[in-house]
C-alpha cells in the first residue's frame, strides 16, 4: 500500500452499486450491516453502515411505541434555521422509524428454537463446555452475530433485496497467553457457530444465494514470547458456503525459520503468498462485479497476480 485510504472495500463497493442503479435506497436495513460494532470495511463517501446488536432486534425500553412517537416528534422535527440540528433531527427520526421495522420484522423470521443439533443445543446456542470436554468458558459472541445476520438475511429476502453484506467479528486470538488452554476452545466455537448458520441458510433454503469468508491479516508466529505467541502476518482464510469449491488455495509454507516462507527477524512470522484483496477479489466477482470494474472497488488489486 503506497497510501492510507478513508475507505474500506465494503463502502466503495456501495457506492459502485449506487452508481450501476442496484442499490435499493428505500430498504431501511440498506445495503452494508454490521454487528455489535461499527467496521472499517463499511466506511465510504456516502454509505452508511446499519450496526446491530447481536441476538436481539434493537429496543428502546420505557415506553410504547406510540407514546414514545408522540414524545420524540419535538426531537426529529426540522429546525430550518440550523443545518447541524436538521441533521440531526433526521437521524433520530430514522433511528425511531427503524426501531419500530426491525421489532415487527425480527419477531416474524424463522423460530430457531425448534432445530437442535447433536449436542441437544438449540440452533444459535452453544453447548454446554463441560459436553464439549472443553476447561475453558466459550465467549458465545460470534454465535449471536450470526443469528442476528441469518435473520436479517431472510428480512432482507422478504424485502426484496438482492445484494446484501454483513461484517461479524470474534475476539480472543490475541493469544500471547495461556494459548495451549484457549486455542482449541476458539477454534471449536468458531466451527460450531459456522456450523449452525449454514445449517440456518440450509433451513431458509438459501444455501446458493449466501457465502461466508474470513478477512484478516493479523496472523500469528511460531515463535512462543510467553505461554503463548506474538503478532504475526500469514495466515489461513475459510471460504463457506455457496461460493466455495471445496479445495485448498496456496501452499504450505516451509516451516523452517531460515526458510523463504518466513520472515527474516526469525520470530517465525509466515509471509503471506495470496493477498486479501485477491480473495476478496474471487468474492465479488461471485456477486457479480466484473473483473474490470474490480479496481473502482480494489485500488490495489493490480499489484497482485490474479486467481482462476
Amino acid at each position: 500500500a503506497q497510501q492510507r485510504r478513508r475507505t474500506g472495500w465494503g463502502g466503495r463497493l456501495a457506492k459502485y452499486w449506487r452508481d450501476k442503479g442496484l442499490y435499493q435506497t428505500s430498504n431501511p436495513l440498506g445495503l452494508n450491516i454490521s454487528v455489535e460494532r461499527s467496521s472499517t470495511t463499511f466506511n465510504g463517501e456516502r454509505s452508511n453502515e446499519l450496526v446491530l446488536p447481536a441476538g436481539r432486534p434493537i429496543k428502546i425500553w420505557g415506553a410504547g411505541r406510540a407514546e414514545l412517537n408522540k414524545s420524540m416528534i419535538p426531537l426529529y422535527s426540522p429546525v430550518h434555521n440550523n443545518a447541524f440540528l436538521n441533521v440531526i433531527a433526521a437521524r433520530q427520526k430514522r433511528a425511531i422509524e427503524l426501531t419500530a421495522y426491525l421489532e415487527e420484522h425480527w419477531y416474524s423470521t424463522y423460530d430457531y428454537s425448534k432445530l437442535t443439533d447433536p449436542f441437544d443445543s438449540a440452533l444459535f446456542a452453544l453447548p454446554d463446555e463441560q459436553l464439549l470436554g472443553l476447561d475453558i468458558q466459550m465467549h458465545g459472541k460470534l454465535i449471536k452475530q450470526l443469528e442476528t445476520v441469518a435473520r436479517m438475511i431472510e428480512v432482507g429476502q422478504r424485502e426484496g433485496l438482492e445484494r446484501q453484506i454483513f461484517v461479524v467479528t470474534m475476539p480472543g486470538f490475541d493469544t500471547h497467553d495461556e494459548q495451549h488452554r484457549r486455542h482449541h476452545a476458539l477454534l471449536r466455537e468458531l466451527s460450531l457457530s459456522l456450523w449452525h448458520f449454514q445449517l440456518a441458510m440450509q433451513t431458509l433454503k438459501l444455501t446458493d444465494n449466501v457465502s461466508l469468508f474470513t478477512q484478516s491479516d493479523f496472523g500469528r508466529t511460531l515463535v512462543p514470547n510467553n505461554s503463548g505467541t506474538d503478532h504475526g502476518w500469514g495466515g489461513i482464510q475459510i471460504i463457506m458456503g455457496a461460493a466455495a469449491k471445496g479445495q485448498l488455495f496456496g501452499e504450505m509454507p516451509d516451516l523452517r525459520q531460515t526458510s523463504e516462507s518466513m520472515d527474516k527477524d526469525q520470530r517465525g512470522r509466515i509471509i503471506p503468498t495470496i493477498a486479501s484483496e485477491q480473495i476478496t477479489a474471487q468474492m465479488l466477482k461471485w456477486i457479480g462485479v466484473p473483473a474490470t470494474d474490480l479496481p473502482q472497488i480494489l485500488p490495489s488489486i493490480g499489484r497482485f497476480i490474479g486467481m482462476s
